[in-house]
Parts: structure tokens; sequence; C-alpha cells
């Protein structure tokens, strides 16, 4: 079984070995995400525009994830 710090690399590093920026961009909104999250849940607090938020950190997330892809695979179509 491969350790987490291989696992996170594979996540963040494109298929030709280089970092990848979207995937990183994508990393640190989901990351934020839950951190805000559990701040929220932990300490019983509310936030008028939560679901912006977490519309804009999740649903951008996603689109960067598919912009990337479409990136990486440009040169294959």
């Amino acid at each position: 079984m491969k350790s987490l710090k291989e696992f996170v690399k594979a996540l963040l590093w494109g298929p030709d070995g280089n970092p990848s920026l979207t995937s990183t961009m994508a990393l640190v909104a989901f990351l934020s995400f839950l951190l805000v999250t559990a701040y929220l849940v932990l300490t019983d607090k509310s936030w008028a525009h939560y679901e912006v938020f977490a519309g804009v950190t999740c649903g951008g997330g996603l689109l960067t994830q598919v912009g990337g892809k479409y990136i990486n695979n440009k040169s294959n179509f």
C-alpha cells in the first residue's frame, strides 16, 4: 500500500511528472471548504452566505479539475 505522501503527490503532479497548477488549486479549494465547514460546525456558528462559499469552493474545484484535464489532453485531440 502506498503511503499518504505518495498518494497526495500523485494527485498534485501531472502525467509528465511536473506539478499541476489546476490540481493544486482544486485541492486548496476543497481543503478550505473542509476547514471552514469544520470550524463552523465545531464552534456552532452560522454564516449567512455559506451556500455561496460551498458552491464556489466545491463547484470551482470541479470545474478547475475538468479544465486541467482538458489542458493536459489538448494535444491528444
